[in-house]
């Protein structure tokens, strides 16, 4: 193919010399036809000198070289068909030496074209076993180094689910301490008392919510009525037990909401108002909320009590402690157990892929040889 190749850049060079010597006659009649014959020399030299001669035989460089040629040589037999005519009857005797040596070159390329398709018939599938033994030992590597990786993120997480699991343990234990149980059921009971404040104060909170609407434009209270009022809207229970025992900020508020009413300054609907002047007639004369205050101001102290002691300070700052090492470690988990996901789908990508490579060079070692073998790939 070299040889074949040199012969045809040798001519080329023979065109482009002779052409450039008739070039410089300037002859009115040779010009044009020698500046033409120029230019395709200078082509055809630029195309021979892209095709790669392959530096080893084997079926895919000769396939591509072949490739190469069919291509370059298609090309160069449409310009000799388009401007050899033009060019004649002029430059003859170089036309015909190149004319030789191209169709020696045809020839090449069809003998190399025959060996392709005969000789090298079972090269193509040779050249591709070798490649996929080469895909098969580096996916072999690769599934090694996967296996690896997901028995690391295994062994990190089972670590961590018993460090969860420990530290869940401490924190039960510690909720478990009589000092907490106290406390919870001290909150079990302010939920209690809370939800029957709500129920005491419902015909009350709208209005509530009306007076204080009026009293943001108007004025009417003093900036601790004002507070009490917000704080009774939001959570009664809130209001009974911050109150002095009689709750008398909460007595001057339903007075003044009393006399709003009666003024149609805050206006309700008839059963509306029927239920919230019946409530605030029983709160104010006949101490209907007595009773619910001094519980919740009972537990509300207890539970304050309780909370300030130094051993439930103690607990409450190393459960705050756990609690905020069982977050961090549940975000590690949770960041592991992706990481294993993406592991395990990589790890069953590459093992189809093993296993598609594996079976594509058995068959074609029965296609080469007519011999069955079997790879046996580690576990």
């Amino acid at each position: 193919m070299r040889q074949m190749l040199e012969n045809l850049e040798e001519v080329c060079r023979m065109l482009l010399e002779n052409s450039e010597k008739e070039i410089e006659k300037r002859n009115k009649k040779t010009y044009g036809r020698a500046r033409a014959l120029n230019k395709l020399a200078r082509l055809f030299l630029e195309r021979l000198r892209q095709i790669e001669v392959p530096g080893e035989i084997n079926y895919n460089k000769l396939s591509n070289s072949f490739k190469e040629l069919q291509k370059a040589f298609t090309v160069t037999e449409v310009d000799m068909r388009n401007w050899f005519p033009r060019i004649s009857p002029f430059f003859i005797m170089d036309r015909r030496k190149f004319q030789g040596s191209f169709e020696n070159a045809q020839e090449f390329v069809k003998e190399l074209q025959k060996l392709l398709s005969t000789e090298f018939a079972g090269a193509e599938v040779l050249d591709e076993t070798y490649q996929r033994i080469k895909e098969l030992e580096a996916l072999t590597e690769e599934r090694g180094r996967l296996e690896s990786k997901r028995n690391e993120i295994v062994s990190r997480q089972d670590l961590i689910e018993k460090t969860v699991a420990g530290t869940q343990h401490r924190i039960s234990s510690l909720k478990d301490r009589e000092s907490l149980s106290q406390i919870g059921e001290a909150e079990m009971e302010i939920e209690k008392l809370r939800r029957k404040a709500k129920q005491n104060f419902s015909h009350l909170r709208k209005p509530f919510i009306k007076m204080r609407r009026l009293v943001s434009h108007k004025g009417g209270l003093s900036p601790e009525e004002f507070g009490k009022l917000d704080r009774y809207i939001k959570d009664p229970f809130d209001g009974l037990a911050t109150e002095e025992t009689g709750y008398p900020i909460l007595k001057v508020l339903l007075q003044k909401l009393s006399r709003l009413i009666s003024e149609n300054q805050i206006k309700l609907k008839h059963d509306r108002r029927r239920k919230a002047e019946s409530d605030i007639d029983i709160i104010l004369n006949k101490d209907f909320l007595a009773d619910l205050q001094e519980n919740s101001i009972l537990i509300s102290q207890q539970r304050e009590q309780l909370s300030a002691s130094p051993e439930t300070r103690s607990i409450f700052e190393t459960l705050s402690e756990l609690q905020g090492n069982l977050r961090k470690l549940r975000r590690r988990l949770q960041l592991i157990e992706i990481e294993g996901d993406t592991v395990k789908q990589r790890l069953e990508e590459t093992t189809k892929r093993l296993q598609d490579t594996k079976t594509a060079i058995e068959e074609n070692v029965l296609n080469l040889v007519s011999q069955k073998i079997q790879i046996q790939l580690e576990a």
